[in-house]
């Protein structure tokens, strides 16, 4: 089994900590930790997926914060370094939506309409819309400067028009 697969199995039987506990000398412990094992390597150390898919993610930001303070860049950039397969993506995923989760949403919503995948648009949408849909669009309009909802309608026009009524539905309009 490979990175990703080892990670996603430890996803589905170690559930991340809900708490939002943190404790700074952890935070900055582990960040030294992972400025010191650094560039040594070829890809993403194993050892990482029990930090990223354990750990609250406020705390995860703080150890963030710690090794951009340390090294000078951030950890995504750091997981960036290696060898990019799947399972740094999916490591860099979890930086960027741990650094900003509303960001995180609104760029994916904005890559499925650029994309014309009505999959992805869907399914952020669909995932979102009893959490914080609304709080993505008002990223997305911050971000992009244009509604999410027009965006969608103007990406797909006609032709998938019962399908872009439902998601404005969803969106509030």
């Amino acid at each position: 089994m490979g990175s990703l697969g080892k990670m996603a199995s430890f996803l589905l039987h170690t559930p991340r900590d809900g708490c939002q506990y943190t404790d700074l000398n952890e935070a900055v412990k582990i960040a030294k930790d992972l400025h010191r094992q650094s560039s040594v390597q070829i890809k993403a150390p194993d050892s990482l997926t029990p930090l990223f898919c354990k750990t609250n993610y406020v705390q995860l930001s703080l150890i963030m914060q710690e090794y951009t303070k340390l090294s000078g860049k951030s950890l995504y950039h750091h997981i960036k370094g290696y060898s990019e397969g799947s399972y740094e993506k999916a490591l860099m995923a979890i930086c960027n939506y741990t650094a900003n989760p509303l960001h995180y949403f609104s760029k994916h919503l904005s890559e499925g309409i650029k994309k014309k995948n009505i999959n992805q648009v869907c399914r952020v949408v669909c995932t979102r819309f009893e959490i914080d849909l609304v709080s993505i669009q008002q990223d997305y309009m911050a971000t992009y400067n244009r509604e999410a909802a027009e965006d969608i309608r103007q990406a797909f026009g006609s032709s998938m028009k019962s399908t872009i009524e439902a998601l404005e539905s969803l969106m509030g309009r």
